[in-house]
């Protein structure tokens, strides 16, 4: 079993452009048009950008259980050097990009009192949000305190998954002792107890900021990462069995109920987007994993190449694009508004995280594989295929 799964990538990639697309939207100024697709304007269709962080979510539970996955049984799996690799995998470069955006925060304001410049950056103070990043609980602070500051807007997705990764072999114990369906039923009925307590606590508290609880930490989310890793299993053993014009009409389905019933009609914060949601990426992953049109379109090789640097696109895109969106004309509207925010910026973001990747990621990827071989900390399993939820690949590609 090959350890490289282009269309992984390619998912991957297409996860982190639907998020920047959205976010060119957001900041923005949630530019409207009056043309309408099935009744609706089509830049309410912007929204679904916000989905790919559960598309994500389910990727990360994919590739960390995926090397771990045998076609009669699970290969062994060393709790200390999972944590080891995990930690040399994401911590430099987001530690990088916490003293990038640290920096920036001194340095622009500087700037602009240097050529005269009349605006005001964007960017958020530093302290005390670059303390809670660095320990990656910025997230739950957010969640429980209103107007809690952060570097990066992005970050919250970055800490929950390793909150995720606190679970991740509890999961993966769960899925050996008990069998991997029984896994993730535990894993939708600890999501939905959460969501439910959560929802009661802010009903009786009245402290409706705190309803962000439900999502932003890991009880809530726990259904769409044990989602991957029932992908993952599905993908190695019942691969051939997988029909992928059924499973991308599953998505569609789960996708649309998603969106137009719950997102729309019950609202953002309805319990159960969540799980309908990370649901339809569950169908998506396996219609990619089957072969056919939908893996080739998935393993195209510019969306590969996205998908290389997407985390270092992730890690910085949200507050760069906030800031030059800053400097733009406010009150488009329209096709203007359209290829002002978002034709222009997305690429632009694309090379800035393209950049970041060649110089922090990549030099820290081979750091890190220099590190675990003097370590000998080395699996079988190609590490670079255990991204974060918000990572990029590693420099080489296989075809899976």
């Amino acid at each position: 079993m090959k350890q490289r799964l282009d269309f992984i990538d390619g998912l991957r990639g297409f996860a982190a452009l639907m998020v920047v697309v959205f976010h060119s939207w957001l900041w923005g100024g949630y530019y409207t048009t009056n043309v309408k697709v099935i009744g609706l304007p089509l830049t309410n269709y912007f929204v679904l950008g916000s989905f790919g962080v559960h598309l994500f979510m389910v990727i990360s539970g994919f590739c960390l259980a995926y090397p771990l996955v045998e076609l009669n049984g699970w290969k062994p799996f060393n709790v200390k050097d999972f944590f080891v690799r995990r930690a040399i995998r994401i911590l430099p470069p987001f530690y990088a990009a916490i003293g990038l955006f640290a920096l920036l925060y001194w340095l622009v304001p500087a700037a602009y009192v240097a050529f005269s410049l009349k605006h005001y950056t964007t960017f958020v103070q530093p302290f005390p949000s670059a303390l809670t990043h660095i320990f990656f609980v910025n997230n739950v602070m957010r969640g429980l305190t209103p107007g809690f500051p952060t570097m990066n807007g992005a970050f919250w997705s970055l800490e929950l998954e390793v909150q995720f990764y606190l679970c991740f072999p509890i999961l993966i114990y769960l899925s050996r002792r008990f069998g991997v369906l029984n896994m993730a039923a535990i894993a939708l009925l600890a999501d939905v107890a959460w969501r439910i307590m959560i929802a009661n606590t802010v009903l009786l508290t009245k402290k409706w900021n705190q309803v962000e609880a439900w999502s932003w930490f890991a009880p809530g989310r726990i259904f769409e990462f044990a989602l991957g890793i029932l992908a993952a299993v599905i993908v190695v053993r019942y691969r051939d069995k997988v029909n992928s014009a059924v499973s991308f009409a599953l998505f569609l389905a789960c996708l649309w109920v998603g969106f137009s019933y719950f997102y729309l009609r019950q609202g953002g914060f309805y319990p159960f987007v969540d799980i309908v949601i990370g649901t339809s990426f569950f169908f998506l992953v396996l219609a990619a994993a089957a072969t056919g049109l939908l893996q080739r379109v998935f393993s195209w090789r510019p969306l590969v190449w996205v998908g290389a640097s997407s985390y270092s696109l992730y890690l910085i895109h949200a507050s760069l694009l906030l800031e030059i969106a800053s400097w733009l004309p406010r009150g488009l509207r329209d096709w203007q508004a359209f290829f002002t925010y978002t034709v222009a910026l997305t690429p632009l973001m694309v090379l800035a995280g393209y950049l970041f990747y060649l110089v922090v990621e990549k030099p820290a990827i081979a750091w890190g594989r220099r590190l675990a071989r003097r370590q000998q900390a080395h699996t079988p399993a190609d590490p670079a295929l255990e991204q974060p939820v918000v990572a990029a690949a590693s420099e080489q590609h296989a075809a899976p």
